[in-house]
């Protein structure tokens, strides 16, 4: 694939678009990122106009409803966003032979399972959100297309937005001396740099079309990668209480273990995906330089 590709990004000011972003322009690949105000998903004629103007090679979907306790509240919403979008999405890319790629979630899983998640287990969400989520990669595998890529990530987190390790630095900074962490539910924290190359590459080098798994490999609990993240930093992860989720009434019901197969990415001849650890104390500096 040449650099003289036209890539279009959607949903490119949350952490993934915006770590997209950052990695095209260190590759020197065009690429275009449209706000949300001036490129509705939603709208398919708009959607379709505005492609057929711009003409890229290659799509990115990073547009979504990700407010996992609203989506519960708003599930007709979440689920044009998420579902029915998309359908517009894949249905448009098809028509012009564009590469297509989504990303999804662990969310569309149960967690039910006690092992990690393979790319073919029987998907099965316990939340409106998860079930949105899979409403959109269903349209996909349906759409008669194929040119795409779903890409399922987990836990993400960097220097850009709101996320978990960001809300934990700010709970020391602002001097609670105990914060309560859940340490019942498991999945795979993930740097949304890493996760955002992983996709580029992938595009670059043509892997095979279909669904994916990218995560930093290994898992951990909310409550792991809290007392991580403060040891790394030298903070004192004493104050971090460990509690049970049910400790926490929530709207929304949550896989209480979400992990995902780490995919062999050698066998694509990608670099494996590196450890929760190693990804988490790169990007700490980064992210405390933001914060």
């Amino acid at each position: 694939m040449s650099n003289d590709n036209l890539w279009l990004i959607l949903g490119g000011s949350g952490q993934i678009g915006r770590s997209l972003q950052s990695l095209l322009q260190q590759a020197e690949i065009k690429f275009d990122a449209p706000s949300s105000k001036l490129l509705d998903i939603r709208d398919f004629e708009s959607t379709k106009n505005y492609v057929s103007t711009v003409r890229p090679d290659v799509i990115i979907n990073c547009a979504g409803w990700t407010d996992v306790e609203k989506a519960e509240k708003n599930i007709i919403e979440a689920n044009i966003l998420n579902g029915y979008a998309v359908e517009n999405l894949i249905r448009i890319c098809k028509d012009s032979s564009i590469t297509f790629a989504h990303i999804s979630t662990d969310s569309v899983f149960s967690g039910n399972k006690r092992v990690s998640y393979l790319i073919n287990d029987q998907t099965d969400p316990i939340n409106i959100y998860g079930m949105s989520k899979l409403i959109g990669e269903k349209a996909i595998e349906s759409s008669g297309a194929s040119k795409y890529y779903i890409f399922r990530t987990a836990w993400i987190y960097s220097k850009f937005g709101k996320n978990f390790v960001k809300t934990i630095i700010s709970k020391y900074h602002s001097g609670e001396n105990q914060i309560k962490v859940v340490n019942d539910q498991l999945g795979n924290p993930t740097f949304a740099t890493d996760f955002a190359a992983h996709i580029i590459e992938s595009i670059k080098l043509n892997i095979p079309f279909g669904t994916y798994h990218i995560v930093n490999s290994g898992e951990a609990s909310w409550y792991e990668l809290a007392v991580k993240t403060f040891n790394y930093l030298n903070y004192d992860s004493n104050i971090i209480e460990a509690v049970s989720s049910s400790d926490y009434p929530s709207l929304v019901r949550r896989p209480s273990y979400a992990s995902l197969d780490s995919f062999d990415w050698s066998s694509l001849g990608l670099p494996k995906m590196r450890s929760w650890q190693s990804a988490l104390e790169f990007s700490l500096p980064q992210i405390v330089h933001n914060h």
